[in-house]
């Protein structure tokens, strides 16, 4: 992590990720799942769209995920850790 990225911008991103039905389906067990989270920094996952598979295990079937960590984005599906930029970009937000 760069020192001028602040929890602001990523607190902005996970809200812009929220707003375009952005989705990331995880499972606490995954270690690319919590590396996925921790690039949010612990303030903004709260404000972002995630699905637990191991606690909502029908929504994720519904969806067909099959990876972990998968993010959903304009209902294209990007399974494994992306970075910020790349999230951003898929979702039309500004980060």
């Amino acid at each position: 992590e760069k020192v001028e990225d602040a929890p602001v911008r990523k607190i902005e991103l996970a809200k812009c990720l929220t707003i375009q039905w952005a989705k990331m389906y995880w499972t606490s067990w995954c270690w690319h799942c919590n590396s996925q989270k921790e690039r949010f920094w612990k303030w903004a996952f709260e404000f972002a769209d995630f699905t637990d598979c191991d606690t909502e295990k029908e929504k994720c079937i519904e969806a067909w995920i099959q990876w972990y960590p998968t993010w959903v984005i304009n209902w294209e599906a990007y399974p494994w850790n992306k970075t910020l930029d790349f999230l951003a970009e898929k979702a039309g937000c500004e980060y």
